[in-house]
């Protein structure tokens, strides 16, 4: 399970792909409707997306890593490459 860091930290990350490799982090900032908006348009033509704040909450998050990291030894192997090891920690 995942829990923030500082949850006063704001953070967007972007997922291109279904294994959620490709990413791209925007530390300092939660993306609007329309800065999301246009992400989506931009990236029309490189298939699936998918978006991330750190306003979200803390169970979608989980929800979503639930099927990828599911123990400390993952955590410590995946964390990194997912864009999450700056914000979050496993407990």
């Amino acid at each position: 399970m995942l829990k923030f860091k500082d949850s006063k930290k704001k953070f967007t990350i972007i997922y291109e792909t279904d294994d959620m490799t490709e990413n791209h982090i925007i530390d300092g900032k939660v993306l609007n409707e329309y800065e999301r908006e246009l992400v989506f348009f931009g990236d029309r033509n490189r298939g699936d997306i998918f978006i991330l704040t750190s306003e979200d909450d803390i169970e979608e998050w989980n929800e979503m890593m639930e099927c990828i990291i599911e123990d400390e030894e993952e955590w410590d192997e995946k964390s990194r490459d997912l864009g999450l090891s700056n914000y979050f920690n496993f407990v």
